[in-house]
This record gives structure tokens, C-alpha cells and sequence, in this order.
């Protein structure tokens, strides 16, 4: 049981009850937010300012930035169920939560840090955008921060799990799948989250370089640095969570079916059932679910390289 004392956000729990109205409702808002930064000072009067703002490519990106400001929005109550559903791991495990978000906060926030302290960042005539797009990333990472709240909690509730003795209760392995679906859930939309903020970037760039007529307004070095980097992060909250369910996991095989001696009667039939148990937990993991794995963690970089299509010739 979680202590009185210790409970979910509020905010969270309301997020969680949402339902695909109230979801539908939270995109719209989460669109309409970003046009509003976006036009916060309309209108735009210096002559550069309105040739690049009524531009083609300036309407595809702003298109896919409130687009991504939507998706954000609308996937934000999926990952409230993800921490609500995993109440118990955060009454115990809220500091190391807390840590983790704090961690991958500042990971993510130094290259936008280095980018101004060692060199120019990219140039466009959007007006104030130096202060406009921080705003709106910052809203897109505030949601992944909840993601990463959910990689802690699983890792946590893990860590719980690996601490039981004696004979395997199904309830153990419902709890070791639903913590595998959790991961598996939350890595996907982390990796929708910051995928759209690349593609998002990329079209972004592809205004501003058709705006200057030179790539050097805004290279495409950046923006594929942006990608690894990101990925990058995603399989820094991700591996030791998936490292330790495997531990978990392997624990519950040995519990429920500990090796024997070879050539003992029970050889044979004891192989069978851990490698049915095997194929269950997903110990082994088939070549599609690495592959699906791996997909997961570089969709930040491929859409990187998406990114670079925008006008290409």
C-alpha cells in the first residue's frame, strides 16, 4: 500500500481519466497554444519578416509545429495512466523519479546551452522567435519529462518485484508483463514526442534555408546532431529499465523452475518448461522485438534524416 502522505499529482490523476473527448479537446488546445505563441505579436511589419511569414515553406512548418504541439498534448494522458497505474513504485520511488527527470532535464537543455555560449545559433526573420520556439519546445519536453517519470517507476517497481522469495505467483507475472507493456508503451511515445520535434526542426530549416538562399542559415549538421542526440537520450532511460526487468524476469524463471543436474530425470522436462517460461517473459527476445526495440529508440534520428528531405533536390 502507498502511504497516505504520498500521492500522485493531482494534475496527473485528472489527465488520466480523460477519455477520447476529452483528449481530442487537449490536442485542439494544445494546437491552438502554439499558434497563439506563434502570433503573439501579430502583425508582423519589418518587409523581411512578412516575405518570410507568408511564405510556402513557413506554412508547412508551422503546420507541423502545431501539429506537434497536438500530438504532445493528446498523448500526454496515456503516459498520465503509464505513472498513475504505477502508484505504489512512486510512493516508494519518487526521489529517484524526481532524479531522472532532473538528469535527463539538463541533458537536454545543454545543447541548446552550448549552441548560444559557443556559437551562433540559426537565423531566421520569424520576430522573437529566439524566445517564442524555447517556449514551445519547452512544453513538448515537459511532457517527455513524464515519459521519463515512467521509465523510473517501471525501473522501481522492478526493483520491488526482484526482492520476492519462494514460489511464483501468477500475480508476480501479470505484474512482470504489465511492467514490460509500461516500457514498451512509454518508449514508443517518447519516441513520437521527440520525433515530431525533429520533423518539426527540419521544416523549419527548410524555410529558412530557401528564405537565405544558403544552407548556412541553418546546416543540416545541426539538425542531424540533434537526432543521434536525442536517441541517444531515449536509450540512456531506457536500457537500464529494460536491463533490469530482465533481471526480473530471469529471477522468476529460476524461481519457478530452478536448473537440475544433467542426466537427472528431471533434465529434460525442466529445459522445456524455463524455455516455455522463456518465451512468455520474452527472456529471449525474437529478432522482430529487437528490431522493434531498436526502431523505438533511433525514430529521434530517423526522423532526423527525415527532416533533411524538406527540399531536397
Amino acid at each position: 500500500m502507498v502511504p497516505r502522505h504520498v500521492r500522485i499529482p493531482r494534475v496527473l490523476e485528472r489527465l488520466a481519466g480523460l477519455g477520447p473527448a476529452g483528449t481530442a479537446f487537449l490536442a485542439a488546445a494544445g494546437i491552438v497554444v502554439a499558434a497563439a505563441i506563434v502570433y503573439a505579436d501579430y502583425p508582423f511589419e519589418g518587409e523581411h519578416e512578412k516575405a518570410f511569414t507568408e511564405s510556402g515553406p513557413y506554412f508547412l512548418w508551422l503546420l507541423l509545429l502545431c501539429g506537434q504541439a497536438g500530438l504532445w498534448a493528446a498523448l500526454l494522458p496515456a503516459l498520465a495512466r503509464i505513472v498513475v497505474g504505477l502508484r505504489e513504485s512512486w510512493g516508494r520511488h519518487r526521489r529517484t523519479a524526481i532524479r531522472w527527470i532532473t538528469g535527463f532535464a539538463v541533458l537536454v537543455a545543454l545543447p541548446g546551452i552550448a549552441s548560444n555560449v559557443l556559437g551562433a545559433p540559426p537565423d531566421y526573420p520569424l520576430p522573437q522567435h529566439e524566445i517564442k520556439l524555447p517556449v514551445i519546445t519547452l512544453l513538448g519536453f515537459a511532457v517527455a519529462l513524464v515519459g521519463v517519470a515512467g521509465f523510473a517507476l517501471v525501473h522501481g517497481a522492478a526493483d520491488d518485484a526482484g526482492a520476492a522469495r519462494g514460489s511464483v505467483e501468477a500475480e508476480e507475472i501479470e505484474r512482470y508483463l504489465t511492467l514490460r507493456a509500461a516500457l514498451v508503451q512509454v518508449l514508443a511515445i517518447e519516441g513520437a514526442i521527440l520525433s515530431a520535434a525533429i520533423v518539426a526542426t527540419g521544416a523549419l530549416r527548410h524555410a529558412a534555408v530557401t528564405f537565405a538562399g544558403k544552407e548556412s542559415a541553418f546546416p543540416r549538421e545541426t539538425l542531424l546532431a540533434y537526432g543521434i542526440y536525442l536517441s541517444a537520450l531515449v536509450a540512456l532511460v531506457f536500457a537500464p529499465t529494460y536491463s533490469r526487468l530482465l533481471e526480473l524476469g530471469g529471477g522468476l524463471r529460476d524461481r519457478a523452475f530452478p536448473l537440475v543436474a544433467p542426466g537427472s530425470p528431471e533434465w529434460e522436462d525442466r529445459l522445456e518448461k524455463r524455455d516455455a517460461m522463456e518465451k512468455l517473459l520474452e527472456l529471449q527476445a525474437s529478432p522482430a522485438a529487437s528490431f522493434r526495440g531498436a526502431v523505438l529508440i533511433l525514430t529521434p534520428l530517423a526522423s532526423s534524416l527525415v527532416g533533411l528531405l524538406f527540399g531536397a533536390k
